[in-house]
């Protein structure tokens, strides 16, 4: 834990925005740590509380990480609780849904949890390469500008690279070329804002880090 907050502390330095620990029980995350940002409204939850996975971006993290019979078994039979009105509310749409997650490495809430509020989040891997928790960055829709945008995406990829690193997952040397391209933050907020369906790799992560290398990161795949 003591890893997290010096990872976190570093995002709300640069960012300004609150970041949160998650991890999945079932079909909800519970939220086990956070770092408060230092914007003067800014988002209002505590440790413990939990949520519908599928309507928060550390949920749909850590359902994309699940194997798809452990998916069906968790959502065949289960509605898909609206918490606005764009929260994804079929089975179909959130399997396409976690496609692009993993394809991309992060996770965008839309105002899909709680109307105005937006967040990014990437996956915690541990050693072995399983993803056991994700952090996120949670904004107020009002503040979404492209250049913000940019600057929570790559406090996040360093973050969790840092903390892939101290939990000793290595990205496999196949992947190694992946590494995320230069993102253009106009068209990186339009993508994410659903007018465009580029995708970009960024980074998943794992879980503890106290260095801030200042090279660039590049993408952590999801574990195959």
């Amino acid at each position: 834990m003591p890893f997290f907050y010096q990872a976190a502390r570093k995002i709300v330095e640069e960012c300004g925005e609150t970041v949160q620990l998650a991890i999945l029980d079932q079909t909800e995350v519970i939220y086990v740590a956070r770092e408060d940002g230092t914007q003067p409204v800014r988002l209002i939850s505590y440790v413990g509380k939990r949520l519908p996975a599928h309507a928060t971006g550390l949920g749909k993290v850590l359902l994309a990480a699940l194997p798809d019979g452990s998916f069906d078994s968790l959502f065949s039979k289960r509605p898909l609780a609206a918490l606005t009105a764009r929260t994804i509310s079929s089975v179909n749409q959130l399997k396409a849904e976690l496609r692009l997650v993993r394809e991309r490495g992060y996770a965008h809430d839309n105002q899909e949890s709680a109307e105005g509020l937006e967040c990014l989040a990437a996956p915690i891997f541990d050693h072995t390469g399983q993803v056991i928790a994700a952090i996120s960055v949670s904004l107020l829709s009002a503040r979404a500008s492209p250049e913000h945008f940019q600057c929570i995406l790559r406090s996040v990829q360093r973050a969790v690279r840092e903390i892939s690193d101290r939990m000793g997952w290595r990205v496999p040397a196949a992947k190694r070329k992946s590494s995320a391209p230069p993102i253009n933050p106009k068209t990186w907020f339009r993508s994410i804002h659903g007018r465009s369906q580029q995708a970009f790799d960024t980074p998943g992560g794992t879980l503890c880090g106290n260095s801030h290398p200042k090279s660039r990161c590049c993408a952590i795949p999801y574990a195959k």
